[in-house]
């Protein structure tokens, strides 16, 4: 019997030093480990093909995380951006990455940290949708997270 008990203790000990990545299970059981809403595209002024998207993404995740890249279905190039006050002067800048503390947020907004789209797919309008996709790190993992952003004519 005592050798029973040991054996059983031995296997779930060598089970609890196993992956430490939550399966699909345990995954789907806590939820996401980030959540996107309020996503939009403003959308290109005058024919242009440059525009900015919008939108909150939330932690459910323990451990910090960067927002390290944006890609966007119908645009040919996405970046990251802040606004920089600069002598004076509101500046736009790119940003090699944007924090999102654990259990927290990420607002992406006007006059903010927002993301650029570049080569904007000609006849973007009012009411079309964007696809947009998040690269966020974490630890030693990297999430991919997309969400259908609506195309507005204002924020």
């Amino acid at each position: 019997m005592l050798r029973k008990v040991f054996l059983a203790t031995a296997i779930l000990g060598l089970s609890a030093c196993g992956n430490s990545t939550p399966s699909e299970t345990t995954q789907e059981a806590t939820g996401p480990a980030f959540v996107v809403t309020d996503a939009f595209v403003r959308a290109p002024a005058g024919g242009r093909n440059v525009t900015g998207a919008y939108l909150t993404v939330t932690s459910n995740s323990s451990e910090d995380a960067e927002i390290v890249a944006a890609s966007a279905d119908r645009a040919g190039t996405a970046e990251l951006h802040t606004h920089l006050m600069d002598e004076g002067v509101m500046r736009m800048r790119p940003v090699e990455a944007v924090a999102l503390p654990a259990g927290g947020t990420a607002e992406f907004a006007p006059l903010h940290d927002h993301i650029m789209l570049f080569d904007v797919e000609e006849g973007l309008t009012e009411g079309d949708t964007v696809t947009l996709t998040l690269e966020i790190q974490y630890g030693d993992s990297v999430e991919f997270v997309s969400t259908e952003a609506e195309v507005r004519l204002r924020n």
